[in-house]
């Protein structure tokens, strides 16, 4: 068959690693035809997917996404162990290209390389090189630009929109992440308040006021008590709630203006009692911060914010306090009273982890705790969120990714709290 008679195709390679987010999310941006940039950017025909063994599992979930997106011919090429192999990479892929040739005229081929090891990302290069030699087929190397949201070609970025990125034009939802990486949602989440009748940023101010003084101790304690009584019992009867009335009501004394539920209404069963108590004894920050993110929502274009999000990997549970999401960017929040650094530093390493699961080096991670920002007076040796950057700095680099910390300062202010998002949410 001639060249004259042959199908033009644009054919998409993706180098695929432990995470499909950016391969997806630029799949589904090359797929649409009314972007402006198709000359340099051309809609895919047909996508080759490298990927080893260790990543076919991903490349599978992958493919059952990218069909419900009406793709081109999906293929692939399975390295096995061989990804650091140059003559297996190179000579596989340009294979793969002359089968392809065979039945079609390629008038360009773009190689993604986002995802995998870099020595596949090399040797795909080089396989790319050696097959298109002096042919007029187009080339294409690109990569989604984790910080700036941008498919970056040479010194070209795309979309070709003044003031707009990939996040503009590119939704995905909470759900749509967690199944692209295998995860079961066993809970949703939720996108309102815990309690209607609590005028939480009122409250919060009480509360970040009794965690944070020493004054308070008792009530804490008290607390704590019934805290650790819903957490050590499978269920409470009538007797084990009634026992701690007199807890509940030295609680309550501190806070009835602002907390308008009394006991008979606490007292009603254990799952009241349960969601009382633990909205006091931290709940409420989460409350508190879904609140005010959903204040800024549509200033900063955000899609989708879910409180609560209880999901499992691999049959291991999760829960992941807030989040996010902002076009396909994920940004996970973590919520803790504690005023004390290791247990802050403790929960953003988890935070860190778990977002580089979820979306790599397109997550974000906000760390909320009562650290102040800075040491004031006499007030403890390190716990402040300065001396928590620096802690955390060796960890920024290994995740690729800074976590942004919220603190007392920023809780007892709502306008500054507020600013602070707007901040985060537009870096």
């Amino acid at each position: 068959m001639s060249t004259f008679d042959k199908q033009k195709i644009n054919v998409l390679i993706c180098t695929i690693g432990s995470n499909p987010l950016p391969i997806y999310v630029t799949v589904k941006y090359l797929l649409q035809e009314n972007r402006n940039d198709l000359d340099m950017l051309p809609k895919p025909d047909q996508l080759l997917f490298v990927h080893t063994q260790d990543t076919k599992p991903v490349f599978k979930n992958l493919k059952e996404k990218i069909i419900g997106l009406e793709s081109g011919i999906i293929g692939n090429i399975d390295l096995g162990n061989g990804e650091r192999n140059r003559d297996d990479v190179v000579g596989k892929l340009t294979n793969e290209l002359h089968k392809l040739e065979e039945s079609y005229d390629i008038a360009s081929i773009n190689l993604f390389y986002t995802g995998g090891t870099k020595p596949m990302s090399v040797f795909s290069f080089l396989a790319v090189e050696e097959f298109v030699g002096e042919k007029n087929i187009q080339k294409i190397y690109s990569d989604l630009h984790p910080e700036h949201a941008v498919i970056a070609v040479g010194k070209n970025t795309f979309p070709l929109s003044d003031g707009k990125d990939l996040r503009d034009y590119i939704c995905i939802t909470i759900k749509d992440l967690f199944e692209l990486h295998k995860m079961q949602i066993s809970n949703q989440g939720k996108e309102t308040m815990t309690f209607d009748n609590v005028d939480i940023v009122q409250f919060a101010k009480r509360m970040i006021n009794i965690v944070r003084e020493d004054s308070y101790n008792s009530w804490r304690n008290s607390l704590g008590r019934m805290s650790r009584e819903i957490n050590n019992k499978y269920g409470l009867n009538k007797k084990d709630i009634e026992s701690m009335r007199t807890d509940y009501e030295d609680v309550y004394r501190e806070i009835k203006n602002f907390f308008p539920i009394n006991w008979s209404v606490v007292s009603e069963s254990n799952a009241s009692f349960k969601k009382v108590i633990e909205f006091l004894h931290g709940k409420w920050l989460e409350d508190y911060m879904l609140y005010a993110i959903q204040q800024i929502k549509s200033d900063i274009c955000l899609s989708e914010v879910r409180q609560g999000i209880e999901a499992k990997y691999e049959l291991r549970p999760c829960e992941l306090d807030i989040v996010a999401m902002k076009g396909y960017q994920m940004y996970l929040f973590s919520c803790t009273t504690s005023s004390e650094i290791k247990i802050v530093k403790g929960k953003a390493f988890e935070a860190l982890h778990r977002a580089e699961q979820l979306g790599g080096s397109h997550a974000k991670v906000v760390m909320v705790s009562m650290l102040s920002s800075k040491k004031k007076g006499n007030r403890g040796n390190e716990n402040y969120n300065d001396n928590l950057m620096k802690d955390l700095a060796s960890f920024n680099a290994q995740y690729e990714k800074t976590v942004s910390l919220i603190g007392y300062e920023e809780l007892e202010n709502f306008e500054l709290l507020t600013e602070k998002l707007k901040e985060i949410f537009c870096l």
